[in-house]
């Protein structure tokens, strides 16, 4: 497998030339800096479990500094409209050096895998 990046800008995933992708496990509400090496795309399975009278939400945010943090979205999952264990994939493109943090209600981060 070799992976191409989609502009000439430098990304730690463009000298992938085979084998496997690299991972992280984050920790939710917890700030990681997933690489500095270059800017990458994370892609996180989230899976959702929202229990009776409380909905399953997972909010994402970047920071550059590991202190002021932008909300980019929450993922929600309502109760009564989903079955608990619903898989949603979350795809964040993060900066070379900066810090991403995921924070799970009624959810489970699975493994983040980034290139």
């Amino acid at each position: 497998m070799a992976l191409v990046p989609p502009t000439s800008r430098p990304r730690a995933g463009s000298g992938v030339l085979s084998g496997a992708l690299s991972t992280v496990q984050l920790v939710s509400g917890n700030g990681v800096v997933v690489t500095a090496a270059g800017d990458v795309m994370t892609y996180t399975p989230v899976t959702f479990n929202p229990s009776a009278g409380a909905t399953a939400t997972c909010t994402v945010a970047l920071s550059p500094d590991n202190v002021t943090y932008s909300t980019l979205g929450v993922v929600t999952e309502p109760v009564g409209v989903t079955f608990d264990g619903t898989i949603h994939l979350i795809t964040v493109q993060v900066p070379a050096g900066w810090f991403l943090r995921m924070t799970v209600v009624n959810a489970v981060l699975g493994v983040t895998t980034f290139c």
